[in-house]
C-alpha cells in the first residue's frame, strides 16, 4: 500500500507540468469548438458532429438499440486509449497536445451544436445526455495523456542529456496505468451506450 502511494504522489508530482498544460490545452479546444461552429457551413457541421460524438454516428448509421451505442463507444474510447498507450512506448509524446485539442474541438462542437440547434432544451438535454459521460472521459483523457507524455519524455531522457531529473516509470506500471484507464473509460461508456442516448433522443432531428 505504501508503495503504491509512493508512486501515486511520484508520478502528480514528476507530471503535474504536463496536467496543467493539457488540461488548458483541452479548455482551449473546447471554448474554440464551441465558438466555430457558428462559421462551419450546416452540412460540414453535422459530418464534423457525427464523428465527433458516438451517439450521432450512431444515429447517422440507423443505430436504435442501446447495446449497439454502447459497443460503439466502448471501441472508440479503448482504440483511443491504446493509441496514446502506443504514443508514448514509442516516444511521441510531442503529438499529445495536438490530440488533445483535437478531442477538446470535438467536445466544444457537439456541446455547441446540441445547445445552438435546441436551445434551452438543447441545453437542459446536454446536462444529462453528454455532460455525466464527460466527467468521467476529461479527467480520464488528461490523465492518459499526461501518462503517454511523461513515459514518452522519460524514454527520450535516456538517450540525451537534460538538466532536469524525473523518476522512470516502468514499462509494466505503465501498462497497469492505462489497463485501469480503460475500465474507466469502459464506466463512461455504459453511460454513454446506455443511459445518454435516452435524454438525447428527446432531440427532434
Amino acid at each position: 500500500m505504501n508503495t503504491l502511494k509512493y508512486k501515486i504522489r511520484n508520478h502528480f508530482e514528476n507530471g503535474f507540468s504536463f496536467y496543467f498544460v493539457l488540461a488548458l490545452v483541452l479548455i482551449v479546444g473546447i471554448i474554440v469548438g464551441a465558438l466555430m461552429i457558428k462559421a462551419i457551413k450546416t452540412e460540414t457541421l453535422e459530418i464534423l458532429v457525427n464523428y465527433s460524438s458516438p451517439y450521432f454516428y450512431g444515429i447517422s448509421k440507423v443505430y436504435s438499440k442501446s447495446l449497439d451505442f454502447l459497443k460503439l463507444s466502448m471501441f472508440v474510447n479503448i482504440v483511443f486509449a491504446i493509441f496514446i498507450y502506443f504514443v508514448g512506448m514509442l516516444g511521441l509524446g510531442f503529438l499529445i497536445p495536438i490530440i488533445i485539442f483535437l478531442r477538446g474541438l470535438q467536445i466544444g462542437i457537439v456541446v455547441g451544436y446540441v445547445v445552438l440547434n435546441f436551445g434551452f432544451k438543447g441545453f437542459l438535454i446536454s446536462i444529462f445526455g453528454l455532460y455525466p459521460q464527460y466527467l468521467i472521459f476529461i479527467p480520464s483523457l488528461i490523465f492518459l495523456c499526461s501518462l503517454s507524455m511523461i513515459v514518452s519524455f522519460k524514454y527520450r531522457m535516456n538517450t540525451s542529456i537534460r538538466p532536469i531529473k524525473m523518476n522512470r516509470i516502468s514499462k509494466s506500471d505503465y501498462t497497469i496505468m492505462i489497463m485501469i484507464n480503460i475500465v474507466i473509460l469502459i464506466f463512461g461508456s455504459l453511460y454513454e451506450g446506455l443511459i445518454s442516448p435516452h435524454f438525447l433522443n428527446l432531440i427532434e432531428f
